[in-house]
């Protein structure tokens, strides 16, 4: 089994109640195999609040899509202090070739997010 992942590269704002994509990939030819994580992470909270939502995994060939809470960390991003990425376990099946996308929506704006995904094929 080799394990992969993937990753948005350019960071992406959230604005408050609005659906937005992070991620937009394709599993490459002959990696098909199962998702074993989803990640997401982002740098600052704006206007210092404490936003919660969620996130949906689409997969462009079967069923789905898949919606998990997430949570973003309270107040503005402080020096020195960081926020890990939230990793939430999974087992979903993906094909080779298979569209992968990540979407989020906040109760706030949340800037700087980066999501991505960990397979095994």
């Amino acid at each position: 089994m080799t394990t992969y992942g993937e990753s948005n590269i350019a960071e992406v704002d959230v604005v408050a109640d609005t659906d937005t994509q992070i991620l937009n990939t394709t599993i490459p030819s002959g990696k098909g195999g199962r998702i074993k994580q989803i990640k997401i992470g982002g740098g600052n909270v704006v206007n210092a609040e404490t936003v919660s939502g969620y996130l949906e995994l689409r997969l462009g060939s079967h069923s789905g899509p898949w919606r998990f809470p997430i949570m973003a960390g309270a107040g503005a991003a402080t020096i020195g202090k960081s926020q890990p990425a939230e990793t939430i376990d999974v087992d979903i099946e993906v094909f080779a070739n298979e569209t992968v996308e990540i979407r989020v929506t906040m109760t706030g704006t949340f800037t700087g997010c980066h999501a991505g995904i960990v397979w095994v094929a």
